[in-house]
């Protein structure tokens, strides 16, 4: 029988926006570096293949949201999902990405051998009151802003979607659009009763609850023969996890594009790898000293509901250098490029 293992330097998994773009660093960087890009869906796109309800768009510009090595060239900044999937092609066709990539890979087991003030709150004040009186602008007489529009949060503790042209507010001058603002009570074969008492009959009820975030995938990952578990460790410099080898994850930007996130990660990425090699190592992996003690701090600096009920499933940050959270996009790139990578790195030959 023939030997079926194929050996490979990286493997990316997932094809969305982050694996293309991680992807184009390492073939950027490494030309003859053998590596491979798993994708358990049939098509590259990530979550632009992933949801296609009628008119899902992008909620970030795509000047910032596209890649730094394939520009966004049309006019429009928001695009549909499909222009976006469309995009992504020609970016992966230009620069020769699909060499290596495997779709429909959907078994994955990470095992591991175990190795010998003031000023800052004054800005959302300012900010809110500047958002308040733009919407008030664009309501209907009818519709309330401090019923419907009056948020519990301030700007940026939640994510702020762009409105191209305000399109949902002209969607509410139309006679057939009503707006309701209140908790649901219980959800019937005919409708929605609300905690008000009041009863919304209902044909179809769409029900955009938010995402349910599923860290790395949901991929088991065992060291030795013991299970590791994300949530008990902290995040080194956004990127890799305390006390796992070889191992990076792409998290990008909660405030601006994501994809700034994942250019910063393909950058320290490429940066560690080098000085792998240049150590003759086999494994790297980020370590705690024992004699300091960490003080965690969420590493997704959102309220946002989706993000507080994964709260307890994420890995830690902490206010300490190389742990913290990434929050500064000039700051991380210019560390990525230039700061030293060994920071409470382990190097095991």
């Amino acid at each position: 029988m023939p030997n079926s293992c194929l050996e490979f330097e990286v493997i990316i998994i997932g094809a969305g926006i982050s694996g293309l773009n991680t992807a184009y660093h390492l073939q950027n960087q490494f030309p003859d570096l053998k590596y491979t890009m798993l994708e358990a869906r049939a098509s590259l796109g990530g979550t632009w293949d992933l949801f296609r309800y009628p008119g899902i768009r992008s909620d970030s510009d795509l000047f910032t949201f596209g890649f730094s090595w394939h520009p966004w060239t049309a006019s429009n900044p928001i695009a549909e999902a499909s222009a976006i999937k469309e995009y992504l092609s020609k970016a992966i066709s230009n620069m020769a990405l699909q060499r290596g990539f495997s779709m429909g890979t959907t078994s994955i087991l990470y095992a591991v051998h175990e190795c010998s003030s003031s000023s800052v709150a004054y800005f959302p004040t300012q900010l809110g009151g500047m958002i308040r009186h733009a919407t008030i602008r664009q309501l209907p007489e009818h519709i309330s802003y401090d019923v419907h529009f009056d948020p519990k949060y301030k700007p940026w503790d939640q994510r702020l979607c762009v409105c191209p042209d305000g399109d949902f507010f002209k969607s509410l001058h139309k006679g057939n659009v009503q707006i309701k603002t209140d908790t649901i009570k219980q959800i019937s074969a005919s409708g929605i009763e609300l905690t008000s008492g009041e009863f919304l009959d209902a044909d179809i009820i769409v029900a955009a609850t938010g995402l349910k975030i599923q860290f790395a995938g949901g991929i088991r990952i065992v060291i030795g023969s013991e299970r590791f578990h994300l949530n008990e460790k902290f995040m080194w410099k956004g990127m890799m996890v305390q006390d796992l080898p070889n191992a990076a994850l792409v998290i990008g930007y909660t405030k601006i594009s994501w994809t700034l996130g994942a250019d910063v990660t393909g950058i320290l990425l490429c940066r560690l790898l080098k000085y792998l090699k240049k150590r003759n190592g086999a494994a790297i992996i980020p370590r705690v000293p024992k004699s300091m003690h960490l003080e965690q701090r969420r590493m997704l600096e959102l309220s946002s509901t989706y993000i507080s009920k994964a709260e307890d499933e994420l890995p830690r940050t902490a206010h300490t250098w190389p742990w913290q959270p990434r929050i500064n996009y000039l700051l991380d790139i210019i560390h990525a490029m230039y700061r030293r990578v060994d920071e409470a790195l382990e190097v095991v030959c």
